[in-house]
């Protein structure tokens, strides 16, 4: 087995680790923005089912790269929260962080946020792709 096949195997035990976890009582759900409003109604569902007290979106309102790809709805920051509002999530529980441009931003600005209940603990909403690459930035940066 070559070092690139290991890295796999492994890359691919972990995500199936991670999207096996089951979630627990947490301080604020974190909606990663993608370019659709796909992992909504997980969020909806998480708040409504009373694990989260808040919901952060995170993200930025700015196309990054040569312009959308094949198939992408690019949404903005603004619709997001607009969406979650139309679902009946007061507006006073969501907050919005609009200048991540990465991963990276996303986890050191969402962890710079008070948000007024001691958030010690947050849940990450995010593609099932991107979710462990999500969850150990945010690890990383959390331990910093």
């Amino acid at each position: 087995m070559t070092h690139l096949e290991k890295t796999d195997q492994d890359f691919f035990k972990l995500h199936n680790l991670i999207l096996q976890e089951q979630p627990v009582k947490n301080d604020v759900i974190v909606w990663l923005q993608g370019d659709r409003l796909d992992r909504g109604p997980k969020v909806v569902a998480l708040y409504r089912d009373g694990w989260e007290k808040k919901v952060i979106i995170t993200g930025n309102n700015v196309l990054v790269g040569k312009g959308p790809r094949p198939g992408e709805q690019n949404i903005t920051i603004r619709e997001m929260q607009v969406w979650l509002e139309q679902q009946s999530i007061p507006r006073e529980d969501i907050i919005i962080e609009d200048e991540s441009m990465n991963t990276k931003d996303q986890a050191v600005d969402v962890l710079k946020i008070d948000t007024g209940n001691g958030m010690s603990k947050l849940l990450l909403v995010g593609s099932s792709f991107y979710q462990p690459r999500a969850f150990l930035t945010f690890l990383k940066e959390a331990r910093r």
